[in-house]
């Protein structure tokens, strides 16, 4: 599950590696066949994905929904069982914290902003690319927890725990703090 807008720097394209590596990777063959993508972007890239998303060895298994409403968008990222989030270039992605929301483990290449929204271990996965291109680093560390049901269900246990922290409620109280703090130290 993936919803940004379709550019190159948000690695769009890897919604399809996700599902290529599932095929040659390391998820036993019984879960292979329930695993699939779902992408609501919509943009320039959307045409080729949407060719290469057709293509028999995919098909059926990437679905391409375009931009829908909000809500709706939300209610089909709650039957998801993880959520990408490929953008680099990103300061804050609202949709970490949308995800996390409907309780959903996040797998985020590090970028400006994740850390802010994403408990690395807690909530879900922060990959930092090391030997692999981004692409690649993200799509195996998607893979790898796909694999791992366990691990999954306690990482979206920690998303629909920690979702509060993005609540309209809990910003107003860290902004009333800061602004507390900056008036204490001028006094």
């Amino acid at each position: 599950m993936c919803f940004q807008n379709v550019h190159r720097q948000k690695l769009h394209p890897v919604v399809i590696l996700i599902v290529e590596l599932v095929e040659g990777g390391n998820l036993p063959p019984e879960r292979r066949s329930g695993v699939g993508a779902e992408d609501q972007g919509d943009g320039p890239l959307r045409e080729e994905l949407t060719a290469r998303a057709a293509q028999t060895d995919l098909e059926g298994r990437v679905h391409l929904t375009g931009r829908l409403p909000r809500l709706e968008a939300l209610a089909l990222a709650g039957g998801a069982d993880l959520f990408a989030f490929a953008s680099q270039t990103e300061t804050q992605g609202l949709v970490l914290a949308e995800a996390l929301a409907v309780g959903l483990p996040v797998v985020a290449l590090d970028g400006p902003g994740v850390r802010g929204s994403v408990d690395d271990g807690v909530d879900g996965l922060v990959v930092v690319p090391r030997d692999l291109p981004p692409a690649s680093a993200l799509a195996a560390a998607l893979v790898d927890l796909a694999a791992d049901r366990d691990r999954r269900a306690v990482l979206a246990a920690g998303a629909a725990a920690g979702a509060a922290r993005f609540s309209a409620s809990a910003w107003i109280d860290r902004i009333v703090a800061l602004y507390r703090e900056l008036l204490a130290s001028r006094a």
